[in-house]
């Protein structure tokens, strides 16, 4: 399913009712982020630095990332069924050649029909192929994005904390 996350400068309480109204799933649990690490983040978020908005940030885009790879794993293994697939139908499709050659009459027409099946199989098999792969070349430049700002992010964090760190020196 999906998390519905609520990130917010505003006053938690405020936040909290607005999401209650929204109908979003466990609203009435909030935090004060004013002295809270990112590792203690949940459900709603409020009074929280630029920092740790995008802590919040990355943690969301690395839990969509690892959903992506899932769906790639299961495109890919989508793709080698229906591989398989075709080279079933197509060994169905050449037996049946062979007993058309072989037989007459009725048979041959029972036979015909089976053919037609079988090369309505294939085609279809090739289409779920095509499809899949589309949709894992979609996954793949979907990851890569998500990678890129899961990266920009981490290094938005790194130069605040730098800036932090010498403001406070």
């Amino acid at each position: 399913g999906l998390a519905v996350k609520v990130i917010s400068g505003d006053d938690p309480v405020t936040v909290s009712r607005v999401a209650l109204r929204a109908g979003i799933e466990g609203a009435e649990h909030f935090v004060d982020c004013t002295r809270v690490t990112a590792e203690q983040l949940q459900e709603i978020h409020a009074r929280l630095t630029a920092n740790q908005k995008a802590r919040a940030d990355i943690a969301a885009k690395a839990e969509e990332i690892s959903l992506l790879e899932d769906e790639k794993h299961k495109l890919e293994n989508l793709r080698n069924l229906s591989n398989n697939d075709i080279t079933h139908h197509n060994e169905r499709k050449t037996q049946i050649n062979t007993e058309i050659t072989l037989l007459s009459g009725d048979e041959m027409e029972r036979i015909k029909g089976e053919l037609l099946t079988a090369e309505a199989n294939v085609k279809a098999a090739e289409e779920s192929v095509v499809n899949a792969n589309k949709a894992s070349i979609e996954a793949e430049e979907k990851l890569a994005e998500m990678k890129a700002a899961v990266t920009s992010g981490k290094d938005f964090i790194a130069e605040t904390e730098q800036k932090i760190a010498g403001t406070n020196a």
